[in-house]
């Protein structure tokens, strides 16, 4: 019974990870205060015109849009479809970006326990790994699709790990389901699988995942005519060091986000070469970018940080399971229980700085920020803005109305240049388009405001404005 309930309890620590995290994403989100509404926002709509029955697309994207002609194509909504439409709004996504982060603790709990033959180092690798504030600020990262990268290298690498085709097909076909870069990724992992020495049967799974990896890759290298718009190996290289350098305080600070990576729990990665040999790709083209601050924790781009966290975290428990054969027999109970307090102890140690800052700042801020007089205001402008208008907004309560059929960015307004490439529809885009504008009362699409419209409220610096009269010939019909 008490090893059943210790095999358990990392299922058990996951789901009690994703209600406290998710309490903290429903913080943000109630306070106006998610990482990057845009972002967030654009998927929403995506998500939402697929549930109506329309093109899997958002204006506000301005790029190719559609569900297989986007840039980042994510076969993964069509799975994520009947859980977003239990409530097709925003918050639905941050919480499901919650769960994927959290429940990938179960196969590396999985990895960590079949590795050792001891259930308690499963459970302290589960322990160590929801307590890793990389792990937990990827979970309130907002919502992207890329962060089933992390449960589903996991899966992946537990059915690699302990002989089990069922766990690596499932993962594989989970990272492919999750942005295009798995075309490159999955091959990768399979000749480093081929190449390092393994057993037949390993060798036959690494074979089985390079046919998967090798497939997916052709597929989109074939029909995918838009698949090299962010990255072009052919070009990368040939390119390199001719672009802008990199600043030296960038390089310095990712840098020292990668040494405090290594000095965590899972820094035993070091002493397992195939995660290392997966792992050195992803850092080199990571540092030679030229502007993206990954190593941070909030902010813009954490996510492209998604794609390392399940190899450092199986690295690093292959890593201690080696440590742990060494020992041998005699010692191996002490060694796994001091093991295991050093793992969780050292997970939850690495970046206490950073996490005594976003904890006493953003964090703490979003939770006080609920009772605002401020947010009370925003609550009140966003409940009065009909579920069928057609509205331009600001980039802080984009993601708050989104899930609609039309919506607009007052940054996309009154561009001067051209349409931006793969536009299909009407340019620029002006307050013709809309019907509902909610902006700060000193956004500069306000000044386009004539005698059509009407300030229905204001409040938090903010107004809601209404227009009394239909444009001239009609409203634009969206992109969608």
């Amino acid at each position: 019974m008490r090893e059943k309930l210790i095999r358990w309890s990392p299922t058990l620590l996951a789901l009690a990870a994703i209600y406290a995290l998710g309490q903290r994403a429903w913080q943000a989100w109630a306070a106006y205060n998610v990482q990057w509404a845009h972002d967030l926002a654009f998927f929403t709509q995506i998500m939402f015109n697929g549930v109506e029955g329309r093109a899997w697309t958002s204006p506000l994207l301005l790029e190719p849009t559609g569900f297989f002609e986007m840039v980042h194509f994510h076969p993964i909504f069509l799975v994520l479809i009947p859980l977003f439409m239990l409530r097709p709004v925003a918050s639905t996504l941050l919480f499901i970006n919650v769960a994927a982060v959290c429940l990938a603790a179960i196969p590396l709990a999985g990895l960590a326990r079949d590795r050792t033959g001891s259930a308690w180092f499963g459970l302290a690798a589960a322990v160590a790994f929801l307590v890793w504030l990389p792990v937990q600020t990827a979970a309130l990262a907002d919502f992207r699709p890329v962060v089933f990268f992390i449960p589903g290298f996991l899966l992946l690498l537990w059915g690699l790990a302990k002989p089990c085709r069922w766990r690596l097909v499932l993962g594989a076909l989970i990272v492919a389901g999750a942005r295009e870069e798995s075309g490159y990724l999955l091959p990768m992992l399979a000749v480093v699988m081929l190449v390092l020495p393994f057993g037949k049967r390993r060798r036959a799974d690494a074979l089985i995942l390079l046919g998967i990896g090798v497939a997916w890759l052709g597929f989109l290298l074939v029909f995918k005519g838009n698949f090299f718009f962010h990255f072009n190996p052919t070009t990368f290289f040939q390119n390199l060091g001719a672009g802008p350098e990199v600043p030296a305080q960038l390089t310095d600070d990712r840098l020292r986000h990668l040494g405090l990576l290594l000095g965590g729990g899972f820094g035993a990665v070091l002493l397992c070469p195939a995660m290392l040999a997966m792992l050195l790709p992803q850092v080199a083209f990571l540092l030679t970018d030229t502007h993206r601050e990954w190593h941070a924790f909030t902010g813009t781009y954490p996510y492209l940080r998604h794609a390392l966290i399940p190899f450092m975290a199986a690295g690093g428990v292959m890593g201690w399971a080696w440590v742990l054969d060494r020992l041998g027999k005699r010692r191996q109970r002490e060694g796994v229980a001091l093991v295991m307090v050093a793992m969780i102890l050292s997970c939850v140690l690495a970046f206490h700085g950073q996490r005594e800052r976003i904890e006493a700042g953003l964090w703490q801020r979003n939770a006080e920020a609920l009772d605002s007089v401020e947010v009370q205001a925003l609550d009140r402008l966003v409940a009065q803005v009909p579920s069928e208008a057609r509205v331009i907004t600001d980039y802080r309560l984009i993601a708050a109305l989104s899930g609609r059929r039309v919506l607009w960015a007052s940054m996309q307004c009154y561009n001067d240049g051209g349409p931006p490439y793969g536009w299909q529809g009407p340019w620029p885009i002006t307050l013709d388009f809309a019907d509902a504008l909610l902006v700060r009362q000193d956004d500069a699409v306000t000044e386009h405001l004539d005698a059509d419209w009407r300030l229905q409220d204001s409040g938090a610096e903010y107004g809601l404005w209404r227009r009394m009269v239909d444009p001239e010939g009609g409203y634009p019909e969206p992109v969608p």
